[in-house]
């Protein structure tokens, strides 16, 4: 669901008369929706509080032309083995991050780990995600519910992209069979890592 949220934030970053109390209401909002209808309800909320404050202002909103600073993440898959606890990236799927932004700056890019669920309702807990790129040596442990800078990089406009081709997730011992997903939600900051 990583990308439904970059999508989310790019919607939110094009209504022009929300104040930054409200688009953080909305940012949150979108953090606990748990599906795509729940994320499509967040944005036409926020737009339909954009198109009022714009009639109380006498403005029309109009999509920003400017540029967005944003984050394309891919969908990272891990293939499980009969009695392993470490998973790799399933071979052939993409794991490059893009990271667009517009404008000279050091930008942190911070990631924050969902619960992983699976369709039956079972929440498998003690998962532990590593999530290795080529832009930092270290690569963070995150686990559900868990916000860790991933890496920074000073940088001019324009796109850049890492790999995280080298992830892995490592498994607790008892596990209920099936599949498994979370999302990761990624937030891109201009300014010193924290």
């Amino acid at each position: 669901m990583s990308h439904l949220w970059n999508d989310l934030l790019s919607g939110l970053n094009h209504l022009t008369h929300l104040d930054q109390k409200s688009r953080k209401k909305y940012e949150d909002q979108a953090h606990r929706a748990k599906s795509q209808e729940e994320l499509d309800a967040v944005l036409e909320a926020a737009k339909n509080e954009d198109a009022q404050q714009a009639a109380s202002t006498g403005n029309a909103s109009q999509p920003s032309q400017e540029p967005s600073n944003a984050i394309t993440a891919p969908d990272l898959k891990f293939v499980s083995g009969p009695a392993a606890t470490t998973q790799r990236l399933t071979n052939g799927v993409s794991s490059q991050l893009t990271i667009t932004t517009t404008t000279q700056a050091t930008w942190v890019v911070s990631v924050q780990l969902g619960a992983f669920k699976s369709q039956q309702g079972h929440i498998l807990t003690g998962a532990k995600l590593q999530l290795r790129t080529d832009q930092s040596a270290k690569a963070p442990v995150l686990t559900a519910g868990e916000k860790n800078v991933l890496f920074s990089m000073t940088t001019g406009p324009g796109s850049h992209t890492t790999d995280l081709k080298d992830s892995t997730l490592t498994l607790p011992s008892a596990v209920y069979a099936g599949t498994y997903q979370a999302s990761l939600y990624y937030t891109l900051t201009a300014g010193p890592q924290t």
